[in-house]
């Protein structure tokens, strides 16, 4: 579900104590979060504002970010004493929100030193733990934001909005619903984690390699075997995880050595691999963390935003797909000998349990209409349940606290980036500059929706060379989304767009974030691989455009408009006319 990547020279992993309560607080993070998705408040009849929870988890998020991650690479691992000190205030401001909360609601608007200063805190301590997970591209993005709320009177034209007080700043982002307690971080915290979870425990009992198996028998012995298995095991691993880093680390690791054993460059595997694995974001069932974002934005059911995605997700794989066909041709590479293939008998006979995990997925999501958490919840108990039933599959109790664990370190990412992109939306909002650029948009692209698709697609690569997929969607999402829908694209179309392209930000140069995982394996320059990612991804970049022209690719058919055509010529003449015409 993550789309950033922290590099290993900065993991601390400590060992006795300190690592002993590291490791407890990754998996009391994953806990809380799937009691919250399980609805364990329900039951218990416990009087808790979601709000409440959102602190408690972005305190546990700040913590474990202080404690695992060091401030600079290679440093000490040991946890030096500043650190446990942020460690602590991010408990401390996560938990001034889990307990006041209830007070705070019925004084939003009374400015108090305790909210004043515990929202700076809060805002210093996000900003260095996004440094901390991503680097300085992040944080330049959301101190302007900030900036901008206290000095935009100062500017001039268009750009000139209200400005607000420092105190109000640092309250309003902290405690507004609009800001850092709003839809990105509640999106993380009580669906995310459901999914990020599933993943992890699919891996954990052998899942993942049952999904490689299967695309090893299906295209191992055809022209350029390797680097179509790679395409379709990630399609497969992409329905089950919309982490592109997991994707990398589980499936490169069989499919890279295989391609270069079978005559792909290194630094052509290492690509297709990265391309291949970026696609997951967008493979449903289980997408990438925008994805959950986009169904909140819209006030959509998810299921609708991954039927929506199917069909661009296919033309994605089926653009690589062919591709890598043609590169295997041009190359003269063959597919693999019958020798090394298993036998689709015995990868059924050793794998059948993992298909009703994902069964149950697809029921709950897609026809019983469950809540996205909970239906992530109830696919982790299907395969811990299928698992028990074989030996050699059975999960041991280290097995599964690992998984927590590693759910938790997955979780410190995605938390904390869409903790700040609430700090910028909530920053963007108060300065009410989230009104008035859809407007400046419409006049710069003079109503021309394609010219304000082709600018759109251009500024979501520029920002993708620097900041993550959940960022970039967040953003155009609150800017741009809008401008679209006054020029008659449809909000789904509109909003797919913004995340396919924000998608490409992994793989394009010079960031290419998904590479760091899978260069290991290459031996050739960090550019020249983000440069063949570019070219391997770039058949990829007619899909969206294709959701303006034709936004049935988009938009599953609405049955009432379905009926209308059936009946008479009177009550077809008044139906609604198509948003996108």
């Amino acid at each position: 579900m993550t789309d950033d990547y922290v590099p290993a020279s900065k993991l601390r992993a400590p060992g006795g104590r300190p690592g002993l309560l590291v490791r407890g607080l990754l998996s009391s993070l994953t806990l809380v979060g799937a009691l919250w998705a399980l609805e364990v408040q329900h039951v218990l009849a416990w009087a808790v504002f979601k709000e409440q929870y959102l602190g408690l988890f972005l305190g546990l998020a700040l913590a474990g970010v202080f404690l695992d991650v060091r401030a600079r690479a290679g440093a000490d691992p040991a946890i030096p004493w500043y650190d446990w000190l942020l460690a602590l205030a991010g408990l401390t401001v996560g938990a001034y929100v889990a307990v006041r909360y209830p007070t705070i609601a019925y004084q939003l608007g009374v400015l108090t030193w305790d909210k004043v200063l515990l929202g700076a805190l809060a805002i210093g301590l996000i900003l260095e733990a996004t440094r901390r997970l991503a680097g300085w591209a992040l944080v330049w993005v959301a101190v302007p934001c900030i900036l901008y709320a206290k000095f935009a009177h100062l500017l001039p034209g268009v750009f000139q909005a209200k400005s607000a007080s420092w105190g109000r700043i640092a309250a309003y982002l902290y405690l507004d619903t609009n800001a850092l307690l709003g839809l990105p971080l509640a999106v993380t915290a009580t669906i995310v984690v459901a999914f990020v979870l599933f993943g992890r425990t699919l891996a954990a009992v052998g899942g993942d390699r049952f999904l490689t198996d299967l695309a090893l028998v299906a295209m191992g012995r055809f022209r350029g075997g390797p680097a179509k298995v790679a395409v379709i095991s990630s399609t497969l691993f992409g329905t089950v995880s919309g982490s592109a880093v997991a994707n990398v680390a589980v499936d490169g690791a069989i499919t890279i050595p295989m391609m270069k054993r079978a005559g792909y460059p290194p630094h052509l595997a290492a690509a297709i691999e990265a391309v291949a694995s970026n696609g997951g974001q967008l493979m449903p069932p289980v997408m990438g963390a925008a994805a959950f974002l986009m169904a909140e934005f819209l006030a959509i059911p998810y299921a609708q935003v991954a039927l929506a995605a199917a069909v661009p997700a296919l033309l994605y794989y089926l653009a690589l797909f062919v591709q890598v066909d043609l590169e295997a041709a041009r190359l003269g590479l063959a597919g693999l000998p019958p020798g090394q293939l298993p036998r689709f008998r015995d990868v059924m006979r050793r794998g059948w349990v993992f298909v009703g995990p994902l069964l149950v997925l697809l029921y709950t999501l897609m026809v019983a209409g469950w809540e996205p958490g909970k239906a992530g919840m109830a696919a982790v108990v299907a395969a811990l349940a299928v698992a028990a039933l074989r030996p050699e599959t059975r999960p041991t109790l280290p097995a599964i606290l690992r998984s927590f664990e590693e759910t938790g370190r997955t979780l410190l990412d995605i938390a904390v980036i869409t903790a700040l992109a609430g700090l910028v939306i909530g920053a963007l909002q108060l300065s009410g500059f989230t009104g008035k650029l859809p407007l400046l948009l419409v006049a710069v692209a003079g109503g021309n929706p394609l010219l304000l698709l082709a600018l759109t697609a251009v500024v979501c690569v520029i920002l993708g060379m620097s900041l993550p997929t959940t960022v970039v969607y967040v953003t155009l999402a609150v800017l741009v989304a809008p401008a679209l829908a006054q020029l008659g694209i449809l909000p789904l179309a509109a909003h797919l767009f913004l995340f396919y392209f924000g998608m490409l930000s992994l793989i394009t140069p010079p960031d290419c974030r998904r590479e760091l995982n899978g260069g290991r394996h290459r031996a050739r320059g960090f550019l020249e691989d983000g440069l063949d990612r570019d070219a391997a991804g770039g058949r990829g970049l007619s899909g969206p455009l294709r959701l303006r022209p034709a936004p049935r690719l988009a938009a599953p058919r609405d049955p009432r408009r379905h009926r209308a055509r059936h009946r008479p010529d009177d009550a077809r003449r008044h139906r609604p006319r198509d948003r996108l015409r």
